[in-house]
């Protein structure tokens, strides 16, 4: 080779010098980039078995922080439906949300519900706030009545919109399925919130619907600043029931979000329990992760979906740590998966017969 090297013109060696160069540096940064590839997949695996048995640290603040404690600090709204009632300040719960957009503070407010009701809610839209709290005033365990709002049905009943957080306690939240005709999708309650958090609650779906229904919505661009993440919309649910044909319980849009259900109970049918994509992208510092502690999902479908979103060759990181729960099934549910993955990457199964699918970890103790 070098001989016909040194019988080249001057030019050409020049080139094939070059093309070597080249080629070596493809070569090497190939090796990097699968090298960079490798390192990632471990962290992520350290990652996820270093997060499994433990509770994240903000959820332990989530009812001592914020807006929900310091009362003297945001402004209390009432809402009760005796007649005569001086202590409620408001009839309708939505005269009450409207009112606290109107005279959102920095700390934004609560909304205490006086009474079993039911307390009706058309289709509405809160923004602007950085923390709301809806809450069943000491001794009452209000319903709440999903309504649709004037003229064509809407695609969501409340909007959430803003960085805050929306905090529900002791609520039971109902929907009935035939005011909301049509085979098209509806979100409950769709949100762009850093912190959404439910304690003590119900969600019921009365009857079916032709199109699939999702009792809440997490989205918002999320990505990387500076070399670094940035911060995780947190999803808890804590002590809550959900039920429902075709109805998932959770939507996440995103690729940096970490879901806590905790003591927690949801029948979903037909439809997955959580559904997870990001359709604005993601980078390496983001992390998905997807706890469940002391639950039971009972579903005849799906109990979890996961799709790639944009980037069908590089999903977000996703980690999915079980713990202490149970995960079944219908008599009679043959087509039931507990894991789907519409459109994600597998890699090729190894030696051991083993395939992998890219970014993501599942991990199981005692479920």
């Amino acid at each position: 080779r070098d001989i016909a090297e040194a019988n080249k013109p001057i030019g050409d060696q020049k080139r094939s010098r070059t093309q070597n160069r080249q080629g070596n540096a493809a070569a090497d940064s190939d090796e990097e980039q699968s090298q960079s590839r490798k390192n990632t997949n471990a962290q992520n695996t350290a990652s996820a078995e270093s997060l499994i048995g433990t509770s994240p640290s903000w959820a332990d603040s989530v009812w001592s922080e914020g807006a929900f404690a310091p009362k003297t600090r945001t402004p209390t709204l009432t809402v009760g439906r005796r007649e005569n009632d001086s202590q409620s300040q408001f009839s309708t719960l939505q005269q009450a949300i409207e009112a606290l957009g109107r005279q959102l503070t920095k700390n934004g407010g609560i909304i205490e519900l006086v009474g079993d009701g039911p307390f009706l809610l058309p289709s509405t839209k809160l923004a602007g706030f950085k923390n709301v709290v809806i809450a069943a005033a000491k001794g009452s365990r209000p319903m709440v009545v999903l309504l649709p709002g004037n003229g064509t049905p809407s695609e969501n009943v409340l909007r959430v919109a803003g960085g805050g957080s929306l905090l529900l306690d002791g609520l039971d939240l109902v929907l009935a399925a035939d005011r909301f005709s049509g085979s098209a999708d509806l979100v409950m309650i769709d949100t762009t919130v850093k912190l959404l958090a439910l304690r003590n609650c119900s969600v019921t779906l009365i009857g079916s619907r032709a199109g699939r229904t999702t009792v809440f919505r997490v989205s918002g661009s999320v990505g990387e600043q500076g070399g670094k993440p940035v911060e995780q919309t947190k999803v808890l649910f804590e002590k809550t029931f959900v039920r429902g044909t075709n109805l998932t319980v959770l939507d996440v849009d995103q690729s940096a979000t970490d879901v806590l259900a905790m003591n927690s109970l949801f029948v979903t049918s037909k439809a997955p329990v959580v559904s997870m994509t990001s359709m604005s992208g993601s980078d390496h510092a983001s992390l998905r992760v997807l706890r469940f502690f002391d639950c039971t999902v009972a579903t005849t479908a799906t109990a979890v979906e996961l799709r790639p979103g944009i980037d069908s060759h590089d999903p977000p990181r996703t980690a999915v740590l079980c713990k202490n729960s149970l995960f079944g099934t219908a008599s009679g549910g043959g087509d039931s998966v507990l894991l789907s993955l519409k459109g994600w990457p597998i890699v090729s199964p190894n030696s051991k017969k083993f395939a992998k699918a890219t970014n993501l970890n599942w991990v199981n103790e005692a479920s």
